[in-house]
């Protein structure tokens, strides 16, 4: 019984741990897809016109504060990135954060490693192509572009964003497409970097799924925390309770990452989930396999972290029982069910204790009865004996001078007095 409490608790533990995971990243996920929408439409330019669609969404947001600052870095090699402040409306050219220096760094290596500067090779003294090849090279590229437009418009809505959970912000690559020489455009890339306002996660977002999933009528069984854990230790960036705090050195009954992998640490990214597209499809893939594979990515936006050399802080949510384990609540329960088992038992034996000396003392009384009975018809019998005998002896005329008639009579007197005090 122990066993099965202590497995369906720990399910249910992981299930609303997972529940809490997806649901924060449809939390961010509502928010990245309005804004990218936003900042990647014509209109984003005009300072005036993205302070009203960013005004309009935050009226329609169950969270208006949660993005603090949104940044716009294009070029990263020569310019400085463009904030925009939603509480001002206003653009401004604005150094980086102290904080932000790890993220801009891998920014410039990531946009650096997948668009070298314009000019092809020959610009940096490599070999210069002909002109046949060239050609070539730009019919086979407007047959792909034919074939595959569509699915790679929908892969590009399916790549993941990244996430510095340190800021905490996110990052994604918005691809504008300018001409060039040459019959091929370049792609330029303008990285939309959302700064989240770390307020609003720990009271408003974090607080609300934890209420929805671990809260009840009766109260939190579970202490719930969000740590972020990095080589430097842990800190807690949300507790539901004091008590969470103080569950420092006890390992909690279950822990799920907020951020990329569900379980353990985060590592290199898997070929074709970077940032500028995913892999392409394998030659022996079918347009239905496609098809299939494109239904399944069909959900809100991913968020993988950023892959720091010196690592970054991940964030953890983790749930503590408030006994200080499950184990310790299954054992407080089986010492309950124990307890009131025996107590049944207890009640039981007593129960049964009281029915026996109920039905000693019953045949007691019932014996006692009987003597009296006995008793009592055996004394009554003989005075009565006596009486019937001595009145048929005085009837019959068996007694004949009067002195037995006399003593006859006195030994009635006798016997009836006798009879009379036994009545």
């Amino acid at each position: 019984m122990s066993d099965a409490t202590r497995a369906q608790m720990l399910a249910n533990l992981r299930m609303s741990l997972m529940s809490f995971r997806q649901d924060f990243g449809h939390e961010l996920g509502a928010v990245a897809v309005e804004i990218r929408t936003i900042a990647d439409s014509p209109e984003a330019s005009n300072p005036k016109e993205l302070s009203e669609q960013f005004h309009r969404l935050q009226q329609t947001a169950a969270h208006p504060n949660l993005v603090s600052h949104i940044y716009l870095w294009a070029d990263p090699t020569h310019q400085q990135p463009l904030r925009f402040d939603p509480s001002s409306g206003q653009f401004e050219r604005t150094a980086w954060p102290a904080e932000f220096d790890p993220m801009q760094q891998r920014l410039l290596e990531i946009t650096t490693a997948h668009h070298p500067p314009a000019g092809g090779p020959e610009a940096h003294g490599g070999p210069r192509r002909s002109q046949f090849a060239a050609r070539r090279n730009f019919d086979g590229r407007a047959r792909a572009a034919g074939r595959g437009a569509a699915m790679r418009g929908r892969m590009m809505e399916m790549m993941p964003w990244a996430i510095d959970q340190s800021i905490p912000a996110v990052a994604y690559p918005i691809r504008r497409h300018t001409s060039s020489e040459g019959p091929v455009n370049r792609a330029e890339v303008t990285w939309l970097i959302i700064q989240l306002n770390p307020g609003v996660l720990q009271k408003e977002i974090f607080s609300e799924l934890t209420q929805k999933f671990f809260g009840s009528a009766s109260g939190m069984d579970y202490y719930v925390a969000v740590k972020a854990v990095g080589n430097d230790g842990e800190r807690v960036v949300y507790s539901s309770a004091a008590g969470a705090a103080e569950e420092k050195d006890r390992p909690p009954d279950a822990a799920l990452n907020l951020i990329g992998p569900p379980f353990g640490h985060a590592g290199p990214p898997d070929a074709g989930m970077e940032f500028f597209g995913p892999a392409r499809p394998r030659a022996d893939r079918t347009q239905q396999s496609d098809e299939q594979h494109m239904a399944a990515l069909e959900r809100m936006p991913r968020f993988d972290p950023f892959h720091y050399a010196q690592g970054q802080d991940m964030w953890q949510v983790t749930a503590t029982h408030k006994s200080g384990s499950v184990e310790a609540a299954v054992s407080a329960l089986r010492r309950r069910n124990l307890m009131a088992s025996f107590g049944v038992l207890g009640v039981l034996a007593i129960t049964m204790g009281l029915i026996v000396v109920a039905s000693q003392r019953a045949r007691r009384l019932a014996r006692l009865q009987m003597d009296f009975v006995a008793g009592v018809s055996h004394e009554l019998r003989t005075p009565l004996a006596v009486i019937s005998s001595a009145a048929e002896n005085i009837a019959h005329g068996v007694v004949e001078d009067k002195q037995q008639l006399v003593r006859y009579g006195n030994t009635i007197v006798k016997q009836s007095r006798q009879l009379t005090q036994l009545v």
